[in-house]
Formats: structure tokens, sequence, C-alpha cells
């Protein structure tokens, strides 16, 4: 799509969410540039963002960098597993980052080396979301993944009549105890395989490294949660440190 720059366009898709709407939007700048600058305080006490990111399923977005596909891995879940490893588009410049709201969105594309540039968000408005940062049209299609595929994987999800993300995260909190200490709590646990925890000293996921050896195995009841901590010992005072949760999913 081109700019997403105008009022209507704006509160159409706001409205259009908030009834159950499916929607895809794709294109780097449009969720991070566009949202967080053509929109201020457009209620009088919110920016453009600050309202449409959590109906989208966006935790946060960031303004990337130049980056052409060249390992595009869909995760487990609605985008099925597809990898994609190069692409015809041409303009690959600030290229958008993702992070997903817990309990609303998951990861759909995690470009190697790079980051999140693709999340599925199923909402409280009964809403279906898929961002993607690059062009669908300009994926080159391989022996055994197509454009085609993409398409039906984004389908299937919208017209799916329940959809159920692995996990449904309650809290997620960092406390310093003469280390770093994760404490972690989730609401539901459905199809999880297992966590991944990862630590960067700068915001950016893609500069984060894996701190688990193992994967960490679920404890909780499907339906009913569980709580999770994690000792981070190579951690010292004084330093501002960022972390992420990684939930595998059985589901392929």
């Amino acid at each position: 799509m081109g700019r997403l720059s105008s009022t209507s366009m704006f509160y159409a898709i706001k409205n259009y969410l908030e009834t159950g709407g499916r929607l895809y939007l794709e294109g780097a700048d449009t969720i991070a540039w566009d949202l967080a600058t053509y929109f201020p305080l457009i209620d009088g006490a919110q920016d453009g963002h600050q309202i449409l990111w959590p109906l989208l399923g966006i935790a946060d977005a960031q303004d990337g960098s130049t980056n052409p596909i060249s390992h595009l891995a869909g995760q487990p879940g609605p985008t099925r597993n597809l990898l994609f490893s190069s692409s015809a588009q041409t303009n690959n410049d600030y290229i958008d980052l993702f992070e997903p709201l817990p309990g609303i969105a998951v990861p759909a594309f995690i470009e190697d080396d790079y980051g999140i540039v693709g999340i599925a968000g199923a909402g409280g408005y009964n809403q279906r979301t898929l961002i993607f940062s690059y062009a669908l049209s300009e994926l080159d299609d391989a022996k055994s993944v197509t454009r085609l595929d993409f398409l039906e994987a984004v389908v299937d999800f919208y017209e799916a009549a329940e959809v159920t993300l692995a996990v449904t995260l309650n809290s997620f909190l960092a406390l310093w105890q003469d280390a770093a200490l994760l404490k972690w709590s989730t609401a539901s646990e459905t199809e999880l395989l297992g966590w991944n925890v990862y630590r960067a000293e700068e915001t950016d996921i893609a500069s984060a490294i894996k701190l688990n050896p193992s994967l960490i195995a679920p404890s909780g009841h499907a339906s009913e949660g569980a709580q999770y901590s994690f000792a981070d010992l190579e951690t010292e005072a004084g330093i501002t440190y960022y972390y992420w949760l990684e939930a595998l999913s059985y589901r392929c």
C-alpha cells in the first residue's frame, strides 16, 4: 500500500478492526513510521500508533534499515514454516521490525540475522491481522513454497472458526537479585513446546543472544497456565539489559 497518512484511512482501519475485520498490511514504513508520524494526538490524548498498534497485535515497531530478503522464515502457526530465500523487490529500505503484543499476536516471519518482519494477530474484537514488512507479490517462488502458499495460509488464518495462539502471557518481569532474574506467567499454554530466553544491551532484537542452552520445558496445564523463572547470571549491575521470550509451538 502507499503511505498510511490520511485520517479517514486511519479511522476506517480502526473501525474495521473493532468490528472483527480481517486485515493484511504490508510494506516498509507503513507501521513504524507512518502511524507514529502522521497522527499526533489524533483523538486528543493519544498518537495514532498508540491506538492502532494494539489492535494490530503490535507491542512495538521500529523503522528498520536496508535489508533484502535472504532467509525469510515463516513461523509455526498461521504462516506454516514457509521459507523464502529471495525476492524481486528493489526497494528494501526501512524494513520495519516488530515486537508482537503478548497474548494477541505471534511472529509470522523472521528474516535471518535481522529480526521479526511479520506478525499474525487475533484480538479481543475477533479481528485477525497479518502485518508484513515486504511485498508478497515480489517474493520469488521456490520448488517447495510459493506466493500462493503464503496467500492460502493467510486466507485460512482469516477464515478459521477459531484461532488459538500458542500462549497467553499474563506477565513478564525482570528483577535484580545479585543478578538478573526473569519471571513470567501464562494464562494458557495451548500446544506449547517450550521457551527460549534472549538478551541484548539494546532494544534491537536482532542483536539479542539466546541464553538457555536447551529449550525450557512447559510446566503448566494447557488451559490453566503456569509461572516460570530464569536467572541470568552473566549480568552486571549498572548496565541496562533487554529481554525477550520466545514461545515455540507444536503446530506446523
